[in-house]
Parts: C-alpha cells; structure tokens; sequence
C-alpha cells in the first residue's frame, strides 16, 4: 500500500510538472472526477431499482437529473487537447 501511494504521489507530480496544471486546477480536476465515479455508481444503482420496478417514475426522474449532473461534470474535465494548447507539450 506504501508503495502504491508513492507511486501516485510521483505520478501525481510528473503530471503537474509535464502539463503546468496548478496544484488547484489537479485537485479541482481529481475531485470531479471522483464526483463523477460517484454518479456512475448512484445511476447504476437507480437503472437496477427501474429494471425491478421499485419505484419505477421516482427512480427515472432521478436517474435523470444524476445523469445530466455527470454531463455538467464530464464538460468540465480537461481534454488531452486543451492540455496540449495550454502547455504546447507535442505528444508526437
């Protein structure tokens, strides 16, 4: 386990250092990204309770307002693409 967040760690900083992301654009980005993981996984959840009928109107209403919040979220993540224009970094 101490190794593996060693590991991260480096990682973590290697990617800050090639692509100049500030320390709050990481976090920001790390934390939506959990956000969004969450979201995967209260949607699942909500097309289980639909699929077995358990409050089938309830449960698609609210698996439709969470899908359209991991959108907004999704949007927000960076693209490879809007990495390389900020840091000019050729991948090639």
């Amino acid at each position: 386990m101490k190794r593996f967040i060693k590991i991260s760690i480096f990682l973590i900083l290697i990617t800050n250092l090639l692509f100049g992301i500030s320390s709050q654009e990481l976090a920001d980005d790390i934390n939506s990204a959990g956000r969004g993981r969450m979201l995967i996984q209260k949607m699942t959840k909500e097309a289980l309770l639909i699929k077995s009928n358990f409050d089938k109107e309830q449960n698609i209403e609210i698996l439709r307002k969470s899908s359209n919040k991991f959108d907004d979220i999704f949007s927000k993540l960076p693209t490879l693409d809007s990495i390389r224009d900020k840091k000019s970094v050729n991948f090639s």
